[in-house]
């Protein structure tokens, strides 16, 4: 429901999931955390950094997409998406972010 969910939440059940009282990481996460490892790193991060991801949203047609500052990860989610059903919440890896805090796609997963 993204009039009472933070986008911070939603870091959880993206990550980790319970498995038998252990914690483990989701599938989504262990595909994404691939996904960035065959990315180039053109902003130079370091390893820790280069290893994480942003929110974002997808743009419109020709528009680079927008990059949610991490601050605003307090946020609502109906903030950053007022038309849920028209607009996409996005996991952008930090690799593909320039430091300040434009994306600069490299590749999407549409693009294979």
């Amino acid at each position: 429901e993204p009039e009472r969910t933070t986008l911070a939440s939603l870091r959880i059940p993206i990550e980790v999931r319970n498995d038998n009282g252990m914690q483990r990481r989701t599938s989504l996460f262990q595909e994404l955390l691939g996904v960035i490892l065959d990315l180039p790193n053109p902003h130079a991060w370091p390893p820790q950094t280069a290893l994480t991801y942003r929110f974002g949203v997808w743009p419109e047609e020709g528009e680079t997409p927008k990059v949610i500052p991490r601050e605003a990860e307090a946020d609502l989610v109906s903030k950053w998406l007022p038309r849920p059903l028209e607009q996409d919440l996005i996991l952008i890896p930090q690799a593909q972010i320039a430091p300040n805090d434009v994306c600069t796609l490299v590749s999407a997963a549409a693009d294979d």
